[in-house]
């Protein structure tokens, strides 16, 4: 039996798409392995910064009223100053929720974290109804006494 032009094409088709899909399986399986490496090496290490974040998320969910409910705006939640040995710092988190109602308000907080052998904790968690002012911040440094720098976006 001859094969068609029509047959002959489609095959031709689905050999090109099994080998795109090994090519960025294999692809993949070797960046996999390269970001491993690295991160055994310490080159991509424990990201302070981004846990911090994550946790501090996590400190004021579980104060709202509905925390399934809470939504963080894009960017909305940073660093407001940190220690000099990195131990401590002040997340600046905005956070939308509903209110017992179901309305949704937007609530602006102060947290304050603590880097303990490489696991980012929340240590003190402050909701504000006015957006808190750099005076808010330094008072929450005081409860550390260490010595802080503020970041610049917040001055």
């Amino acid at each position: 039996m001859q094969p068609t032009v029509q047959s002959a094409v489609q095959e031709s088709l689905a050999r090109k798409v099994v080998h795109t899909l090994i090519g960025f399986g294999a692809l993949a399986l070797i960046g996999g392995a390269v970001l491993f490496i690295l991160s055994l090496v310490g080159v991509i290490g424990y990201d302070r910064d981004g846990s911090a974040i994550g946790v501090a998320r996590d400190a004021v969910r579980s104060r709202l009223v509905s925390p399934e409910s809470a939504k963080f705006p894009f960017g909305s939640t940073k660093i407001a100053a940190r220690t000099a040995d990195g131990q401590f710092r002040i997340a600046f988190v905005v956070a939308d929720s509903q209110n017992k109602f179901g309305a949704m308000l937007r609530s602006e907080s102060l947290v304050l974290l603590w880097d303990r052998n490489g696991t980012m904790e929340s240590v003190h968690t402050e909701v504000f109804e006015k957006s808190p002012t750099v005076r808010d911040v330094r008072k929450l440094t005081e409860e550390v006494g260490k010595d802080w720098a503020i970041e610049e976006w917040l001055r």
